[in-house]
């Protein structure tokens, strides 16, 4: 120590500039922080939303077999053709598939409450043409704070609206994996299945799907939830051109 005083240096001019370097150093963290951390938080968040999805389709499944060895299958359920003005036919789908085998803590039936009142989200932005809080489907809220809605669609589960014509359908579910919180937008946060007259399907699995290019733009309707499923990713959000067989994820 007497050296370094004895050579003209003190010992605050030795902790200034020790301090200075800590500062500096911990500048670059920060700003290297800010740029990494937003990617970190995302891939958690979509890792998270596999993992919800999954789960949630593992249940529905479930409910699926349980209630065709009760009731037969789903042209025994007493679902109703669409326009389904009663809501009869969604109202005998939830008491058949979804009371049962779920801890509802919230029913709504046809009325507001449910789901958020303003429009969803496409996957471009646009509002989606349904208002899911006033619609006649059958909305409930699950313990865990998913958000659902029934709909019944074909009573002899025939059901094809342009897109399934090698599986038409019966009803489908729709959900919300986050509740009411944001974004509240196909493929991030709201997700469909659908039921057929053997199983239920996560929708964009089923054969149709398969053929159809997966660009962003042809996810609008919920095919995401199929690509979640089978590739475990969303990468549909960061990159385009991506297909069932070659290219299930960006890198």
């Amino acid at each position: 120590m007497s050296k370094i005083f004895a050579r003209g240096y003190n010992i605050e001019r030795i902790l200034a500039f020790t301090l200075a370097e800590v500062l500096i150093t911990l500048g670059i963290i920060g700003v290297v922080a800010s740029l990494t951390m937003p990617t970190l938080i995302q891939n958690y968040q979509e890792k998270a939303t596999v993992v919800k999805l999954k789960k949630i389709y593992s249940m529905l499944s479930q409910a699926y077999q349980a209630a065709s060895m009760e009731n037969g299958d789903p042209t025994n359920w007493g679902l109703k053709d669409t326009p389904d003005t009663t809501s009869e036919g969604s109202r005998n789908l939830y008491n058949i598939l979804i009371q049962p085998y779920f801890n509802v803590i919230k029913y709504c039936d046809v009325q507001p409450g449910c789901f958020y009142s303003q429009y969803s989200k496409t996957l471009q932005g646009d509002e989606f043409k349904e208002n899911f809080d006033t619609n006649r489907r059958i909305k409930f809220v699950l313990n865990d704070g998913i958000i659902m809605m029934v709909s019944s669609y074909s009573s002899k589960c025939s059901y094809d609206d342009g897109y399934h014509v090698l599986d038409p359908f019966c009803g489908n579910v729709m959900l919300d994996i986050n509740g009411k919180k944001s974004p509240n937008t196909f493929g991030i946060d709201i997700f469909q299945f659908l039921i057929t007259k053997d199983s239920l399907l996560p929708d964009g699995i089923n054969k149709t799907m398969s053929n159809v290019p997966t660009t962003n733009g042809r996810f609008v309707s919920g095919w995401t939830t199929g690509w979640v499923i089978q590739n475990e990713n969303l990468d549909y959000l960061h990159c385009s051109g991506l297909d069932w067989s070659t290219k299930t994820k960006c890198k």
